[in-house]
């Protein structure tokens, strides 16, 4: 098993240059393009300045003492804590706003951190892991939702850490690594509570890492000795959930979901034929998996020899990814809009690649010139698909779905209920409503009317500015924002250099310690 000390020099640069790629292609401050992200901000604020647990009146549901509280998990609100105040220190509220902003990309590449080193400790040749975190870095959905304003890079980068260290726990049978996990599992909880799926699937992991055990009672006893230990440490964090929801409402079994379904007159699990929410999931031209992370179609070609190599491991990726795709395929809102792909399944999605070092480390891709080129092509594919995701505001696509194609939807919520504002579920289904498609014609538009930055005064003349709901059609970067609006073209030039450096230096440091 490969140390982290032995490592530790590519980690750091592995970190860096995945955060730098996302942090280029980042638009800022994204707390208040979603109300559950200003929520969650709102939360972070008052768990730091007022040492409570209710957000402004406006946001969140009326609970405990008329007040208002957040309907979100803790676990975002308590990691986003040092990033605010950092954040404030440097620049005060619109400094902590920005700051915290950067956390779903700090999560995202620590994932990319975290599966390059389980690839590893599997037994694959850091090469190997390289390409596959590049995989998933840069070939998934993973890189849009480490832009968007979601708390999905939360709980994914736990219950990896999750099936990571229960995985070390079968190989070096070390207590520690047990805790770890279950911690991790707790924490993934406390950011969202479908994170408790992937509890049954471990736990067969563990039954399944015993198969060293000759006699079938003491198998049975060293199983249940461990997820009685496993049990009892995620149990301090369902401790901690429930007093979060009495301290709320009142109730240490409502979360505020049921409040909300109850005054919005919905149920959150009823009404969605299972079919149709796997079928969106799967091959929906709105939300099909596959169409958002192409390069996850490896997996069909390496799952049977990683399941000879990695038997326990793979029923439980595969028991986690079946009981996410069930339980989300009833939801009501299975979709999650407003957002760019399925963003429910980006939790299992680091999890799905990890099969896939099997067919890269596979030397038959690599004495067939015609396979080689077709995954390296499908790579490319999945870059590009990434590289459209981020490159202009997911929202504007839902705006146009409103003001250009008639599409009416549904509304739910108000009377101190958090509204829901969606497009029918049939409009997943329909391909002359490819998302995919609507952001290149976006792309498109923008790259044929580029006449430079312009403006505040000219911002404000341009047509598209004045259509409703929609902010001008510009790509959505930081940095071009910052050139459309007037700011200093020298000092956003120095910064992108800096970065572009950055990003080379990184990228060539990991690419020369993998060929050791």
């Amino acid at each position: 098993m490969e140390s982290l000390k032995r490592n530790n020099g590519i980690f750091f640069y592995l970190f860096l240059f995945l955060f730098s790629v996302y942090f280029l292609s980042s638009a800022g401050n994204n707390i208040n393009s979603a109300e559950h992200q200003l929520a969650r901000f709102e939360q972070t604020r008052s768990i730091i300045e007022g040492g409570c647990l209710s957000i402004p009146d406006g946001m969140g549901i009326k609970g405990n003492y008329y007040k208002n509280y957040s309907l979100y998990g803790l676990g975002q609100p308590i990691l986003a804590i040092p990033f605010y105040v950092v954040g404030k220190s440097l620049g005060g509220y619109q400094g902590a706003q920005v700051m915290i902003s950067l956390l779903n990309q700090f999560a995202v590449a620590a994932s990319g951190v975290v599966l390059f080193f389980f690839i590893i400790n599997l037994g694959y040749t850091k090469r190997t892991a390289f390409i596959v975190t590049v995989f998933y870095a840069l070939g998934t959905l993973a890189w849009p939702q480490a832009k968007q304003p979601f708390d999905h890079p939360v709980e994914m980068l736990f219950v990896l850490l999750a099936v990571f260290y229960v995985h070390r726990y079968a190989e070096d049978g070390r207590t520690g690594s047990l805790l770890l996990s279950s911690a991790s599992l707790g924490y993934a909880f406390l950011t969202r509570a479908s994170a408790v799926l992937a509890l049954p699937p471990i736990f067969v992991f563990l039954y399944c890492s015993r198969s060293g055990e000759v006699i079938p009672k003491k198998r049975i006893v060293a199983v249940l000795k461990d997820c009685a230990v496993y049990s009892l440490v995620f149990l301090l964090f369902v401790i901690i959930q429930l007093w979060y929801n009495f301290a709320r409402f009142g109730s240490i079994f409502e979360t505020g979901m049921t409040l909300m379904a109850q005054k919005a007159g919905i149920d959150f699990f009823t009404g969605t034929r299972l079919f149709t929410g796997l079928s969106g999931f799967l091959i929906s031209p709105g939300k099909g998996f596959f169409f958002y992370s192409p390069i996850a179609v490896l997996i069909f070609f390496s799952l049977k020899g990683f399941y000879k190599r990695q038997r326990g491991l793979t029923f439980c990726i595969m028991g986690i990814t079946v009981s996410y795709l069930i339980f989300l395929s009833k939801n009501l809102y299975w979709h999650g809009d407003w957002a760019w792909g399925p963003r429910y399944l980006l939790v299992i999605t680091p999890l799905l690649m990890l099969p896939i070092a099997d067919l890269v480390q596979n030397k038959f891709h690599r004495e067939h010139k015609f396979i080689r080129y077709a995954i390296i092509g499908l790579f490319f594919v999945s870059i590009v698909v990434q590289v459209i995701g981020v490159s202009v505001d997911y929202q504007r696509y839902f705006m146009t779905l409103q003001a250009e194609k008639g599409v009416k939807f549904t509304l739910v919520g108000g009377n101190d209920v958090p509204v829901i504002f969606e497009p029918p579920p049939a409009t997943q289904f329909e391909w002359d409503k490819f998302p995919i498609a609507y952001q290149v014609a976006y792309d498109w538009k923008i790259l044929k009317n580029v006449k430079g930055p312009l403006s505040l005064d000219e911002e404000k003349k341009a047509p598209d500015a004045q259509e409703k709901h929609a902010r001008p059609l510009i790509f959505d970067f930081w940095w071009y924002a910052g050139a459309y609006s007037g700011f200093s073209l020298s000092a956003i030039l120095s910064m992108l250099g800096l970065l572009g450096f950055i990003i080379t230096l990184s990228a060539f440091r990991v690419f020369k310690m993998v060929k050791t």
